[in-house]
């Protein structure tokens, strides 16, 4: 997809165009399971921790040192948010997957700051907004 963009051969460039990737947040298991047991039929899990992470990983892998290209670490977003405690995780995850408000609100605040800087995010949070710093968790952006 970024090459799609990126490439001055492709026929879609656009050399303005910048991309946002977003990694998933920490999954919550017990939650989630919680919900699909109980859905007509009950389904079996189909997320776990450890695969969850790896993908949040390659997703910065990805996106790390490419121009125009922002990583928005929702996992480290929302893991500190909670405090790094699975109990909490039903603040930000309303079935252990999907975004509650709280959580939405933790995204959104991340992906302006990365969309609104031509600058990395911490440098935008630390000049623009530093009463707000102390809210995003080191390594969320």
């Amino acid at each position: 997809m970024i090459a799609m963009v990126h490439d001055s051969t492709s026929e879609y460039y656009s050399p303005h165009t910048r991309i946002l990737l977003l990694t998933p947040p920490p999954v919550g298991e017990a939650q989630r399971n919680a919900d699909l047991a109980s859905r007509n039929p009950p389904r079996q899990p189909d997320r776990e921790w450890n695969n969850t992470k790896a993908y949040a990983d390659a997703v910065i892998e990805v996106g790390t040192g490419m121009p125009r290209v922002g990583v928005v670490n929702m996992w480290e977003a929302i893991w500190g948010a909670a405090g790094e405690d699975v109990a909490r995780l039903p603040v930000f995850l309303s079935d252990g997957l999907h975004l509650t408000v709280a959580g939405y609100q933790v995204s959104k605040f991340l992906q302006n700051m990365v969309s609104n800087s031509a600058e990395s995010a911490s440098d935008c949070i630390s000049r623009n907004n530093e009463g707000h710093r102390e809210h995003i968790p080191r390594g969320a952006l």
